[in-house]
């Protein structure tokens, strides 16, 4: 799971910088987290189960924000 959520993370920071670098948009560090998560739905609806037991309890790092 610490290899998949890495790579979930990398991959959506890695939108950003193109984002940034290619459409000249700049989200927020909440809007960034939030990314995170939707794509961690994505993911889960493709058929990564796994990831929707971890995604529940990151719902409270939402809640913070």
């Amino acid at each position: 799971m610490f290899d998949a959520v890495t790579f979930l993370i990398s991959w959506s920071i890695w939108k950003e910088r193109n984002s940034r670098t290619f459409n000249g948009v700049i989200r927020s560090f909440r809007d960034l987290v939030f990314a995170v998560l939707h794509e961690a739905e994505v993911w889960v609806s493709a058929g990564f189960l796994p990831l929707g037991e971890a995604l529940t309890s990151w719902s409270y790092l939402s809640a913070a924000l």
